[in-house]
């Protein structure tokens, strides 16, 4: 499924000049079995093909962090896990890394607004 055919096509269009690109395919959310790693069926594995035959821009696709923050900061079996879910995608998948997308859903909880919270993210960048 292609949710930016335009995007697709620019990418692969300019991909000698660009150096990354960093599709929106993931979403790191929650339920009641714990922390799950949502929409490798978004990953376009002939597109990433395409790119890697012509150019050299790194795939490092999106994960958005739709978990609530505080199920992920300040549970460090949650935090290893969401690490583990997303190493073991970028693995599988051949990507180059990944891009974390967490600050909109945190300022959304205030988690910049709250000492503890703010320290709390900031530990978890430093890991």
């Amino acid at each position: 499924m292609c949710r930016n055919s335009r995007g697709y096509e620019m990418a692969k269009r300019f991909n000698s000049k660009l150096t990354h690109l960093s599709p929106v395919w993931y979403d790191l959310n929650s339920d009641r079995n714990g922390l799950v790693l949502e929409g490798r069926h978004n990953a376009d594995s002939q597109w990433i093909s395409d790119l890697r035959k012509k150019g050299n821009a790194l795939i490092i696709p999106r994960v958005v962090l739709e978990t609530i923050p505080m199920e992920l900061l300040g549970k460090k079996k949650n935090w290893n896990r969401a690490i583990d879910l997303i190493v073991t995608e970028c693995k599988e998948m051949e990507y180059d890394g990944i891009v974390l997308d967490s600050w909109s859903r945190w300022v959304a909880y205030g988690v910049l607004h709250d000492p503890e919270m703010r320290s709390m993210a900031k530990l978890q960048r430093r890991r």
